[in-house]
């Protein structure tokens, strides 16, 4: 299919990654403190962000060849 990341509710997966960890954007300088005003956006909670690998986004990985 050609994903190659998703963020959705301070979390962030990438290709290769096992589970989610913190989103970086959403805790402080320490990277374990969650900020206390964070937007729904930033923070991907009213959204999934859906990171595509060049192949993917145009299209030519086997997920998206007809057969």
């Amino acid at each position: 299919m050609g994903v190659q990341e998703l963020i959705w509710d301070c979390g962030y997966w990438s290709a290769g990654s096992e589970e989610f960890r913190d989103y970086r954007d959403c805790f402080g300088k320490d990277g374990i403190t969650p900020r206390k005003k964070v937007s729904a956006t930033v923070a991907h909670r009213d959204h999934i962000h859906i990171g595509m690998t060049k192949a993917g986004a145009m299209g030519r990985t086997s997920f998206w060849a007809r057969g």
